[in-house]
């Protein structure tokens, strides 16, 4: 095992074994296992052997190329069998610790193979090293023979026959570390840091005194500069002494060269102050030429990496403008597409696809995010819809009162109830995130601006932190109920319905601008287009007003109920209105005339919502039921016909 022993990984175990951890020919524990095509494994050596053969099936020889790495046992080794360090003194359990002369530290180069010392026969002699420049090992007795141990093998496990010595290293561990501990064993046998030549334990470094440094780097100065430098085997110059190869038997270190590698702190400079001055001549005009050539090396590299920085800037400046012409053409394609398909064209009609029911009271209002339906209602719960397969997929608790209002805004779902309570909902895992107490009565309704939430109740509109629910600012005295916020299509201003007038808000300080007074009543919801300011008021009718001058413009009057909801499409020309009477009514704001009128719902219609992405129509009523409507081209009804026939 010579090159387990160079590398210094090949262990003795420190504890018992079981016996598949063994190799099956020489009984060493399996650091390389090798798998046979019989299917036993052995170690990598034993595979390698010629003519060897398994011996479990002894007809079988074994072929080195047709067997592969056991990598499981392998692993198993390495990860729980212990060993010794391979810089242990081990002797029989059986026998008494005798000291040093028992064992010995193990070869160099990192503390070779890990086997079990043999006693040098009666009266024989151990040889000494060849030089004092082999091995000083720190007072403890050159090496005895070393032969693996190879424990007879018992049922099941194979018993460690070794303990370590105090003479050598003491510590056990698995056998994957001891490469690990190599680095820090004391007992390991390392060179001199200074080149001298001389090998010791790391542990007796600091008492290490180099002898003949002086010599040794006269003899190193002569080989850098060329001077008194011969083949091997040769006679050396001035002393008459032959050269031996490194590593030649009978030959110490003291009758050979000196390593071409310097000894620390020791440079080619020093070699160059001892040289003739022509050498030193010699030496400088060629460090010259080696620096002007660097140089000019870098200068060019430099020049090199510039062009190709100033390429890398370009071509990032045209992938640049790249992605932003294909994002804008994108974007226009996509607006175009939008605009398509929320245009509402006539004729056309929309068509109940199903109903959402499980509240246990009147639904008040409706919010949408992607394809979910938020509902809140009578039974202080929230509901979520989904709307592809109509079903409900949770229910949000938490508040105390009715449900009157939802939005949905600033990545979150905001709700406020009858009894003063402001929540706001994480929209992915449906928690609630923050709350709030609003200072007047029922949260009648709210609207999003500028990332501040508005709210609405009895005299008053609040507004909030989007974030945080923390209040920013507060409108009071206003002398009747808000019962509804709208916020302009360039969300600069916000709209209040309170009692018959609507107030105009600029949205960034909530200070009032304009103020509309009608004479039809209270209102109950507000829309707004580019052209209208349009009022659903208690008197059954709707009021439509010049969004410019506030003039009055129209009236609408098919209703026989206080109108509750109002809702627009994308482009503005039409309207929805959902009644008391149990009726969701489609005008044509061009001719102001009725397109459409939905019975579907068996009480009164409280909230209307219009999704322009899907051309989707919601509604919510007093039967506890939600319900949606899907836009159908090329089809019209007329009041009396079609969707009146009765719900669904």
């Amino acid at each position: 095992r010579e090159r387990e022993r160079e590398r210094g990984t090949m262990s003795v175990p420190a504890s018992p074994v079981p016996v598949a951890l063994t190799c099956l020919r020489c009984r060493s524990l399996l650091l390389e296992p090798r798998i046979l095509p019989c299917g036993h494994s052995v170690c990598r050596e034993c595979a390698e052997v010629p003519g060897a053969r398994c011996p479990s099936h002894p007809d079988n020889a074994v072929d080195a190329e047709r067997t592969f790495p056991n990598l499981a046992v392998a692993q198993q080794v390495r990860d729980e069998v212990l060993v010794f360090c391979p810089n242990a003194v081990l002797i029989d359990c059986g026998d008494q610790d005798k000291g040093p002369a028992m064992g010995a530290v193990k070869g160099s180069g990192g503390g070779g193979g890990m086997a079990t010392p043999t006693r040098p026969p009666a009266g024989g002699s151990q040889s000494a090293p060849s030089s004092t420049h082999d091995l000083d090992l720190g007072g403890v007795a050159p090496p005895a023979t070393w032969t693996v141990s190879t424990p007879p093998p018992s049922p099941g496990m194979v018993v460690a026959s070794k303990r370590s010595s105090a003479a050598g290293c003491r510590e056990t561990m698995v056998a994957g570390k001891v490469a690990q501990h190599l680095e820090t064993c004391p007992f390991q046998v390392v060179d001199c840091p200074r080149g001298c030549g001389v090998r010791c334990r790391r542990s007796a470094l600091h008492e290490h005194q180099c002898q003949d440094t002086s010599t040794s780097r006269q003899q190193h100065q002569q080989q850098l500069n060329g001077v008194g430098t011969q083949s091997w085997g040769s006679e050396q110059q001035g002393n008459g002494t032959a050269r031996a190869r490194p590593g030649t038997p009978g030959r110490s270190h003291r009758a050979s060269s000196v390593t071409p590698l310097s000894p620390v702190g020791y440079s080619s400079s020093t070699a160059s102050s001892h040289a003739s001055p022509q050498r030193r001549r010699e030496l400088v005009v060629l460090h010259r030429k080696e620096i002007a050539a660097l140089q000019a090396s870098c200068q060019q590299v430099e020049r090199v990496f510039n062009q190709l920085s100033s390429r890398m800037d370009s071509l990032d400046q045209k992938q640049q403008a790249l992605e932003e012409g294909l994002q804008h053409t994108i974007q226009t394609a996509e607006e175009i597409k939008m605009e398509r398909s929320m245009t509402l064209a006539m004729p056309f009609s929309f068509q109940c696809k199903g109903t959402f029911r499980g509240h246990e009271g009147p639904v008040w209002c409706l919010a949408v995010h992607e394809n979910f339906v938020f509902s809140g209602g009578s039974d202080e719960a929230i509901k979520v819809w989904d709307a592809k397969h109509f079903a409900c997929i949770n229910t949000l608790h938490g508040h105390e009162g009715v449900v009157h209002s939802l939005l949905v805004a600033n990545g979150r779902l905001y709700s406020g109830d009858s009894v003063r309570q402001l929540r706001s909902w994480c929209l992915d895992t449906l928690t609630c995130l923050t709350t709030a107490t609003v200072s007047d009565d029922i949260v009648c309704a709210m609207a999003f601006c500028r990332g501040r939430l508005f709210t609405a109740s009895y005299a008053c509109i609040q507004v909030w932190d989007g974030n945080t629910l923390e209040p920013r600012g507060r409108v009071g005295n206003l002398g009747h109920w808000v019962r509804s916020l709208v916020v302009s299509n360039n969300g600069l201003e916000l709209y209040s319905a309170c009692g018959p007038d609507v107030a105009v808000w600029d949205s960034e300080g909530l200070t009032l601008t304009r103020i509309l007074k009608t004479r039809f009543g209270s209102i109950h919801c507000l829309a707004v287009t580019n052209t209208y300011i349009i009022t659903g008021t208690h008197n059954q009718n709707l009021h439509l007003y010049d969004i410019d001058t506030h003039q009055h413009v129209h009236e609408l009057t098919q209703h026989i109920g206080t109108i509750n909801a109002l809702a627009t499409s994308h482009c503005g020309k039409f309207l929805f209105s959902a009644s008391l009477d149990e009726t969701i009514k489609i005008w044509n704001l061009e001719n102001m005339l009725t397109v459409q009128t939905l019975r579907w719902h068996t009480g009164s219609v409280n909230s209307l919502l219009y999704v322009a992405r899907d051309s989707v129509l919601l509604s919510a009523g007093s039967d506890d039921d939600v319900k949606i409507y899907k836009y159908t081209h090329g089809q019209s009804f007329t009041v009396g016909g079609g969707l009146e026939a009765g719900p669904a």
